[in-house]
Parts: structure tokens; C-alpha cells; sequence
């Protein structure tokens, strides 16, 4: 990926942005993810969790 997917990801480390753009997508705009409730995983976590959804 380019350019664009680098910028996207350096945006979605940021807690707020990430629970704005969440919010907004799946929830209408309405706070259901707050930024101080997130926190960063180890990307291998992430495959723990797509491995768990894919049963």
C-alpha cells in the first residue's frame, strides 16, 4: 500500500480520532467507544482475534 495507508494508520494511533471515526461508522456518531477506555495491542494479539471470530 502507499502513501495514504501510512497516513490512515499514523491517524488511527490516535486514541480520539479512532473512537470518533468507530463511533460514527457503526454508531450513528453516538459515544460508545471513549478514547481514555482504549488502549494499544501487540499486533499478534489481533490474530488471537481474528482467529476467535473466524470459528
Amino acid at each position: 500500500m502507499g502513501k495514504s495507508d501510512v497516513l490512515s494508520c499514523n491517524v488511527m494511533d490516535n486514541p480520539a480520532y479512532f473512537a470518533d471515526t468507530i463511533n460514527n461508522g457503526l454508531f450513528g456518531g453516538k459515544e460508545i467507544v471513549k478514547p481514555e477506555n482504549l488502549k494499544e495491542l501487540d499486533s499478534k494479539e489481533n490474530v488471537v482475534l481474528y482467529n476467535a471470530f473466524k470459528k
